[in-house]
């Protein structure tokens, strides 16, 4: 991975047209030969911007979603700092297919100490929808 989109992602911002930043730098990602080493400084994005409002999913959900991998970063994500699009990620990992793995680590989304309002009301949603798709 280049040194240089490592170093976007770490000083990543919102300023100015931040979804199209996040747009050149995610296609910047995806033509390289690794781009899984990317996924802790995507990561780091969602984490620094829980709440934020960065698509939907947009670009950089599309990015992380193409990498191999992604889903144990995505775990470990969630244990640091759950935010809107990352519970949202989960909640395909769910739907499609629903580990126990993976209903548990929405149970900890839900009891995480530093999770907002919004990202927790988003949690209990999917895992109502969880607790009544596995009962039919």
């Amino acid at each position: 991975m280049e040194k240089e989109i490592i170093e976007q992602l770490q000083n990543f911002s919102l300023q100015d047209d931040y979804l199209q930043q996040l747009r050149t730098l995610t296609d910047k990602i995806l033509k390289q030969p690794n781009p899984e080493e990317a996924l802790d400084d995507m990561f780091g994005i969602l984490e620094r911007y829980p709440d934020e409002e960065l698509g939907s999913p947009g670009p950089l959900v599309h990015a992380i979603e193409k990498c191999r991998g992604y889903e144990e970063v995505l775990f470990d994500s969630l244990k640091r700092q759950p935010g809107t699009l990352t519970v949202w990620m989960l909640h395909r990992l769910i739907k499609y297919d629903p580990k126990p793995r993976y209903v548990e680590a929405l149970r900890g989304v839900i009891a995480h100490p530093s999770i907002s309002e919004q990202t927790k009301e988003d949690a209990e949603v999917i895992f109502s929808w969880v607790k009544s798709t596995s009962t039919s």
